[in-house]
């Protein structure tokens, strides 16, 4: 069937259509569902082997059941063997697609899904947003897309789901105020609420006047919405002051930072450790401090246990506590190299990043 016939019938028997079809072929739609699955590893090519080992122990299997009905038939002193009828050889298996056909049919499927895709990404909304921008996804792009973008700039909200993005030739107010504008017409046509808070990796704060974020997300911003820099860009300003980070200081200092910040919600953790400790009977003698040394690991913090913030005058008490320890010969490793590269290097980029502890 040629594609363009298909084309005529209804979505609904479209979708009842076992394969897809491309210029040379049909791949079946069980096929294309296998190369949905883009986890860590599993690479196209990992799955075409599979798909070639599957089709050629059925080969073998049918092969094997039909010379066994055979042996079967033409049994000595029978009647078929009697007549000396000789039977046709088992066909050759046949010639499986091709790894890039096998690709070629993914796209042509996804391609049918982009207004599901469009319609789910722009049913996304969010009270706590988070903008990014970043030169990573750029680099994967292949074919004709390849170097015709240098920013891929998305804005998330509080559950990591994607709300917007989009890719441009640099990262400027002008390129990015179309993406801007839209989703503030997007939140305003769907009735929805506007933001509490939108965090930032830079260009939060400003001397005087309105920063460019703010500009660009200026009707949120009149009604309410604040701008603030997010944590994790918030602590690794302080590698302006680190002279390497494979220093052997490096990580104890960074997560002194991150513990001065956050910290794990009592709630959650109490619920985790009743919840391990009710697993096993053992567990129900041991303190809660052993249980979490012990038997909870950090994936289990992270998937049940939520982070909140300490406070500004209790992060400023505990950074300030943390760069004084790590001053002197605190701060040296076992070569004697400090972890700063001059002594006042912590306290400047503490002064300076201050201005975002509120």
């Amino acid at each position: 069937m040629d594609a363009a016939i298909l084309a005529q019938l209804s979505e609904a028997l479209q979708a009842m259509f076992p394969s897809v079809l491309t210029s040379k072929r049909g791949v079946d739609k069980n096929v294309v569902r296998l190369l949905r699955d883009r986890t860590e590893g599993n690479t196209m090519i990992k799955v075409w082997r599979q798909i070639q080992e599957n089709h050629h122990e059925e080969y073998l299997h049918r092969k094997d059941l039909y010379t066994t009905l055979l042996m079967t038939v033409a049994e000595p002193g029978g009647i078929v063997s009697a007549l000396r009828h000789r039977f046709q050889a088992p066909p050759p298996p046949r010639e499986l697609p091709s790894a890039p056909l096998l690709r070629h049919a993914f796209l042509l499927a996804e391609a049918n899904n982009v207004q599901d895709y469009r319609n789910q990404i722009l049913s996304t909304f969010g009270t706590v947003l988070k903008m990014d921008s970043t030169k990573k996804v750029v680099k994967k792009l292949s074919g004709e897309g390849h170097g015709s973008a240098q920013w891929f700039t998305s804005i998330a909200n509080e559950f990591s789901q994607i709300v917007t993005f989009v890719l441009t030739c640099e990262e400027s107010t002008v390129k990015l105020a179309p993406m801007c504008s839209g989703v503030i017409q997007r939140f305003r046509l769907a009735n929805q609420p506007v933001p509490k808070i939108l965090y930032v990796d830079h260009g939060c704060c400003r001397a005087q006047g309105p920063t460019a974020v703010e500009t660009l997300f200026e009707a949120w911003v009149n009604r309410g919405m604040v701008v603030r820099l997010d944590i994790f860009h918030w602590i690794h300003r302080f590698d302006a002051a680190i002279r390497t980070d494979s220093h052997s200081k490096y990580a104890a200092f960074k997560s002194a930072l991150a513990g001065a910040v956050l910290a794990y919600n009592c709630t959650d953790l109490d619920l985790l450790i009743k919840a391990v400790r009710a697993k096993h009977n053992r567990l129900k003698t041991l303190s809660d401090e052993d249980i979490v040394r012990d038997h909870i690991s950090r994936d289990h913090l992270n998937y049940h246990v939520r982070r909140v913030t300490l406070g500004a005058q209790e992060t400023f008490r505990l950074i300030h506590m943390a760069i004084e320890e790590l001053k002197g010969s605190a701060e040296l490793d076992e070569s004697g190299m400090p972890l700063m590269t001059c002594g006042q290097a912590s306290s400047d980029t503490w002064s300076a990043s201050r201005i975002h502890q509120t």
